[in-house]
């Protein structure tokens, strides 16, 4: 499920990929937004954070997402120009795998459902067969380049994959999930759920 970015006159454009809710289960079809490239960051900041972060990259802020500072994480696009684009995106990965930054992700969209996107946020859901004991779980993680974000329950485990574009992760999980002892793994998202439309307001009459 490697996605590899195409990098074009006006910003950056990725494949469209193909993700399962879990083994068994039908893929779906999700489109990556090019325009909007969900930044989400590692450590509590501020707005004045963000400035030094950010600016280096000449990357612009998506005034209609702006910097959510409970959740951490904002939208921002790629300057216009192939060099440009692709000198920002390198940024944002570096940043990423120095450990500043969370997840890094264009926003995804469903076919019929631009409105609702969804944004891999570089945790995996994995329910197992049969629980592996302390030791063989370190060793499962250490292999998989994971940390245990929250331990077992009826839903499976949820883990945590730093340093990895959005795409590397989506690859992982759908690795994970065809293991033997694996029941289940999908990547977690981060949905966005569009604000309600205003009611009309009623016309007055004298």
């Amino acid at each position: 499920m490697t996605v590899v970015p195409t990098f074009l006159r006006f910003g950056i454009t990725f494949k469209p990929v193909h993700i399962s809710s879990g083994k068994g289960q039908s893929k779906q079809t999700y489109r990556p937004n090019p325009s909007d490239i969900a930044v989400g960051f590692s450590a509590p900041l501020t707005e004045a954070d963000l400035a030094p972060l950010l600016s280096p990259l000449k990357v612009i802020v998506k005034e209609a997402t702006a910097f959510n500072a409970e959740k951490q994480w904002l939208t921002v696009q790629l300057p216009k120009g192939k060099t440009a684009s692709q000198t920002a995106w390198d940024g944002l990965v570096d940043l990423l795998q120095k450990g500043s930054l969370r997840f890094l992700s264009p926003l995804l969209t469903q076919p019929g459902y631009p409105e609702s996107p969804q944004i891999p946020i570089n945790e995996i859901i994995v329910k197992f067969k049969r629980l592996p004991g302390a030791k063989k779980l370190a060793q499962w993680m250490s292999g998989h380049g994971l940390e245990l974000k929250q331990a077992g329950s009826e839903s499976g485990h949820l883990f945590y994959s730093p340093g990895k574009p959005w795409n590397e992760v989506l690859a992982l999980a759908d690795a994970i999930d065809k293991e033997k002892n694996v029941a289940y793994a999908t990547p977690n998202f981060l949905r966005i759920t569009p604000a309600p439309k205003p009611s009309p307001v009623p016309n007055k009459t004298a």
